[in-house]
């Protein structure tokens, strides 16, 4: 069964012809955070990342970036890595948010990582960020596995679910 919500998006790699669109997505998400994930003004944050993204489409490990795109508009962005028998979320984000996005990205996460055989995907979650943690703990089941403290004293967690357990949950939101 495939996922059919939401309708109409299309979930492609970043490429050159997409780039200052997908850094835009980018800065907005990294402004959503809690803490922000940058404090420069928008334009500027959207300059670093479209340099970023540009970098990251020449590199040869496994780091992953797909986008959602609508009617030819990216919508949403998951940037991962692909490292042996685990999937790691590095990114994540949906504009406008709470509309399937998210999770219709991670739904392809999960097929690819049965694709793959991989046993494990992760992710970072600040513990000040409750969106976040309501998007992987609350709405798709990820389990947190860990703990520990960044640099600025910031806890974070590790969030884990199973390619096979993720895909179980959106098709369950998806009947719903």
């Amino acid at each position: 069964m495939a996922i059919s919500l939401p309708s109409s998006i299309e979930i492609m790699p970043l490429s050159k012809n997409n780039l200052k669109q997908a850094a835009r997505i980018y800065a907005q998400g990294l402004l959503m955070e809690t803490p922000p994930g940058s404090t420069e003004p928008l334009d500027e944050l959207v300059e670093a990342l479209e340099l970023h993204l540009q970098i990251a489409l020449q590199e040869e490990e496994k780091r992953i970036i797909w986008l959602a795109i609508k009617n030819n508009v990216v919508k949403g962005l998951l940037d991962f890595f692909h490292r042996s028998s685990e999937l790691v979320i590095r990114f994540i984000c949906a504009i406008p948010p709470r509309q399937g996005i998210g999770s219709l990205l991670l739904y392809h996460l999960a097929q690819y990582g049965l694709r793959h055989q991989i046993g494990l995907i992760t992710a970072t979650v600040s513990s000040l960020d409750v969106r976040a943690q309501q998007f992987y703990f609350t709405h798709l089941g990820f389990q947190r596995a860990a703990s520990r403290f960044d640099e600025m004293g910031l806890e974070l967690f590790l969030a884990e679910v199973s390619p096979h357990a993720l895909i179980g949950v959106i098709k369950e939101i998806d009947e719903k």
